[in-house]
């Protein structure tokens, strides 16, 4: 502690022969004890945050319900919609070593079979989903600047993560089946 009444904490290591230290300096208030005013520190080494995906736990029954992926980044998971022409969608993507992030969560609607648009009444933004056999490919049709940063755009293809298959349909109860029958 200092004549100021400042209390510095010190953390040194060596890593690779490199001395890395972090300075932590706090003021005792009265009102709150003691507060952290300072944080000093020469380890460059930033902490990468989780991507929380806001629609992971929602079913997948559609046949392109599943996540996709360029890597662990570079993220687009698909939904059941709240019917067979609609999904439900959620993108992540972090280019240029991470100077360039974009996401959006919305729905979209089926324009033609493994074509699917996002549209919004009030935001400028829409976004073309092209399913294929192995992934799917996006392309920004309009205007999504609020939703990335200025030089970046929703586009490319993500392959389907392995181990994303539709589970199998139910099958037809037998109340069904006897009422076909007739």
């Amino acid at each position: 502690m200092d004549n100021k009444y400042t209390l510095t904490v010190s953390h040194q290591r060596k890593v690779n022969g490199e001395l890395l230290y972090k300075r932590d300096a706090y003021i005792f208030s009265e009102e709150s004890g003691f507060v952290l005013i300072l944080t000093e520190s020469n380890d460059s080494k930033p902490k990468i945050p989780p991507i929380f995906n806001p629609i992971d736990t929602l079913p997948r029954r559609h046949k392109f319900s599943g996540d996709y992926a360029q890597n662990k980044r570079n993220i687009v998971a698909i939904r059941d919609g709240r019917d067979a022409t609609r999904i439900l969608f959620f993108v992540h993507f972090e280019k240029d070593d991470a100077t360039c992030n974009g996401e959006l969560k919305g729905e979209a609607k089926f324009v033609s079979p493994g074509v699917a648009r996002y549209k919004s009444y009030s935001d400028p933004c829409a976004i073309e989903f092209s399913f294929g056999v192995t992934g799917v490919t996006l392309k920004e049709l309009g205007g999504c600047g609020v939703h990335r940063d200025i030089k970046c755009f929703f586009e490319g293809f993500f392959e389907r993560r392995k181990g994303e298959t539709r589970p199998p349909a139910k099958p037809a109860s037998k109340q069904a089946v006897r009422t076909n029958k007739a």
